[in-house]
């Protein structure tokens, strides 16, 4: 791998931790549709843990927002 493809992929797992630290961020304030949106980033970048998943599910359901709320269970 070249410096350019190493600094890329650096790039994206700092972009990835951190919508999945503000996906965790919003869910402790409780703002929950904030929370849904930082996680659903980072769960469409790399795939999310199962307690990100919950965090994930949890603000999806509480938002309204039966459909994703599924499929993140």
């Amino acid at each position: 791998m070249g410096e350019i493809e190493q600094r890329q992929v650096k790039a994206r797992v700092n972009e990835v931790s951190g919508e999945l630290a503000r996906g965790r961020q919003c869910c402790e304030k409780k703002a929950w549709a904030d929370a849904f949106g930082s996680l659903s980033r980072a769960d469409k970048q790399a795939s999310l843990g199962v307690e990100d998943l919950e965090l994930l599910a949890m603000s999806a359901y509480l938002i309204g927002q039966d459909d994703d709320f599924l499929r993140a269970l």
